[in-house]
C-alpha cells in the first residue's frame, strides 16, 4: 500500500520530463536558421583563369595546312582567353591584318599563350606586326612559331612579335621564321625574358629590345640576319640589338651569319645611355656589312647619348670572321673587354675609339686584317681614347686561320691623355721599320742562329722609333 505513492510520483515526473523535452525540440525546429559567416569582400586584383583552345574557335571543316585565313577566330580566341592560357593547335594557322591597323593579333590583357613544335601562327604579306602585345602586365608565350615573308625590308619598323609597355614579359622557346623587320621587338617594358628563341631571315634586327629594364636575352640562335634598307637607303642589321636599356644580361646567344653588327649596345638618338649591360659568352660568327663596313662588328659598343658612364662589360665571347672589328668600344666608358677570342676581323680585332678608361685585358686577338690593309693592329686605339688600360692581350698571327695583315701589336694612335698600354712582344726577322712603336717593345727573332741577337727592343718611341739588338748567342 505504501509503495503506489512512490510509483505515482516517479511515473509524473517522467512525463513531466519527457514533456519539457518535447516542447525545447519544437522551439528549436521553429527557430530560424542562424546566418552564414561573413565572407571577406573579393580583391579587386583577383584575377580570373580560363584554358582556351584555339582549335574550338576554328569553322568546321577547318584545314590545317595554312592555306585559309582564320583571322577573326584567332582575334576571338585571343580575347577569350584574357586573364588565362591560350593553347594553340599541333598545324599552322593563317591570319592576316585588322582593318586599318598595323597588326594581326592585339593581346591587351595578361595571359599565356602556348603551343607545339607544330604550333604556328603565319601571315604572309608582310609589312605588319602578326603579334602585338600592348601595356598587359604579365604576359608569356612559348613553343609557338611566327612565320612571314623572309623579304629585306625597306624603310619598315616593327617586330613581328612586338611588345610594347608592360611589366613580366616572357618569350620563351619562340621560334621567328621570316620578317621583313624585326623579329621579336620589345620596347619600354620591364622585367623582359627573350630565353631559348630561334630567329631565322630577319630583315632587320633578329631581336631588338629599347628603352627596358631588368632584360635577359639568354640562350637564343640567330641564323642570317640582316641587310635591311632603311629610308635613306642605308643597308643596317643586328642579330641583337640593345638600346638605352637598364640591367641587362646577354648571355649564350648564338649569332650566326648575318650582315649587320652580330651584338650591338647603343643609345636611341632620343633615348638616355644603355647603363648596366653584360654581354657575356656568346658566340658571333660570320657577320659583316659590304656597303656600310665602317660599322660591322661582332660586338659594337655605340652610345651617342653624351653620357658615357654605361658600366658595360663584355667578357668571354667568341668572335670569328665579323667584319671591320671583332669588339669595337665608342663613348661607353669604363667598359671591361676581357677574356675575348677574337679572330679573322677584316681590319682589327678590338677597335677603341673615343672612350675614357677603359680596360682591355686579357683577350686572345688572332689573325687579324684578313681584309689586306697593312694600316691596322690587332688592338687599335684612335680619336679620344683617354686613360684606356691595355695589358697581357694575346696577339698573335696563326696559319690555322685565314691570314691577316694586321701587326701583332697595340697601336695608340689616339689623341687623348696617355693610355697604359703594355710593351708589346712579337716575334719577326727584325726591328718594327714601319708604323708607331713604344719605348719598351720587343721584337723576337723567329728562327735564332749561333752569332746574332735573340731580338731588338724599342729605346725611343716614335714612327718608327729608335730599336737597338740585344741577347747575342754565343757559339
Amino acid at each position: 500500500m505504501k509503495r503506489t505513492p512512490v510509483l505515482l510520483l516517479l511515473f509524473t515526473t517522467i512525463i513531466l520530463l519527457s514533456s519539457i523535452a518535447l516542447v525545447q525540440q519544437k522551439r528549436r525546429a521553429a527557430a530560424p536558421p542562424a546566418p552564414p559567416p561573413p565572407t571577406a569582400p573579393a580583391s579587386s586584383s583577383t584575377v580570373l583563369t580560363r584554358d582556351v583552345a584555339l582549335i574550338d574557335f576554328l569553322p568546321p571543316g577547318f584545314v590545317t595546312d595554312g592555306s585559309a585565313d582564320y583571322s577573326e577566330a584567332v582575334r576571338e580566341a585571343f580575347l577569350a582567353a584574357a586573364h588565362g592560357t591560350l593553347t594553340l593547335p599541333n598545324f599552322p594557322v593563317r591570319v592576316s591584318r585588322a582593318n586599318n591597323q598595323a597588326w594581326c593579333v592585339l593581346v591587351e590583357a595578361p595571359m599565356l599563350v602556348t603551343g607545339s613544335a607544330s604550333s604556328a601562327l603565319i601571315e604572309r604579306d608582310g609589312g605588319v606586326q602578326l603579334l602585338r602585345v600592348r601595356n598587359v602586365d604579365g604576359f608569356t608565350i612559348r613553343d609557338v612559331t611566327l612565320r612571314s615573308r623572309p623579304a629585306q625590308g625597306q624603310g619598315l619598323a616593327h617586330g613581328l612579335l612586338q611588345v610594347i609597355g608592360g611589366k613580366a614579359i616572357h618569350i620563351e622557346r619562340v621560334r621567328i621564321d621570316g620578317c621583313d623587320a624585326d623579329g621579336i621587338a620589345v620596347a619600354q617594358s620591364e622585367g623582359v625574358v627573350i630565353q631559348g628563341c630561334t630567329v631565322l631571315r630577319a630583315s632587320k634586327s633578329a631581336i631588338y629590345v629599347n628603352a627596358s629594364t631588368r632584360v635577359r636575352v639568354g640562350a637564343n640562335e640567330i641564323i642570317a640576319f640582316g641587310g635591311h634598307r632603311t629610308s635613306a637607303g642605308v643597308v643596317v642589321g643586328a642579330g641583337i640589338q640593345l638600346s638605352s636599356n637598364r640591367d641587362v644580361v646577354c648571355n649564350e646567344n648564338v649569332v650566326q651569319g648575318g650582315t649587320g653588327v652580330g651584338i650591338l649596345v647603343n643609345s636611341l638618338e632620343t633615348g638616355g645611355a644603355p647603363v648596366g649591360t653584360i654581354v657575356t659568352a656568346n658566340r658571333v660568327t660570320n657577320t659583316t656589312n659590304p656597303t656600310n663596313s665602317n660599322v660591322s662588328s661582332g660586338i659594337r659598343l655605340a652610345n651617342g647619348s653624351g653620357d658615357g658612364r654605361t658600366q658595360t662589360i663584355v667578357n668571354s665571347n667568341s668572335l670569328r670572321g665579323c667584319g671591320a672589328f671583332g669588339i669595337y668600344v665608342e663613348n661607353h666608358h669604363g667598359a671591361l673587354i676581357s677574356h675575348n677570342s677574337i679572330v679573322e676581323s677584316e681590319r682589327s680585332g678590338i677597335m677603341v675609339a673615343t672612350v675614357q678608361d677603359a680596360i682591355i685585358v686579357d683577350n686572345v686577338v688572332l689573325n687579324s686584317g684578313t681584309s689586306g690593309l697593312t694600316n691596322f693592329h690587332q688592338v687599335h686605339l684612335i680619336n679620344q681614347a683617354t686613360g684606356v688600360v691595355v695589358r697581357n692581350n694575346e696577339l698573335r698571327d696563326l696559319g690555322a686561320y685565314e691570314p691577316g695583315a694586321a701587326r701583332d701589336s697595340v697601336l695608340d694612335a689616339s689623341q687623348g691623355t696617355p693610355n697604359l698600354v703594355d710593351p708589346t712582344l712579337t716575334f719577326g726577322q727584325g726591328p718594327i721599320f714601319t708604323g708607331v712603336a713604344r719605348r719598351g717593345d720587343v721584337v723576337l727573332v723567329r728562327a735564332p742562329k749561333a752569332g746574332d741577337y735573340i731580338g731588338w727592343v724599342c729605346v725611343t718611341s716614335g714612327e718608327p722609333g729608335v730599336w737597338k739588338p740585344f741577347g747575342r748567342i754565343d757559339y
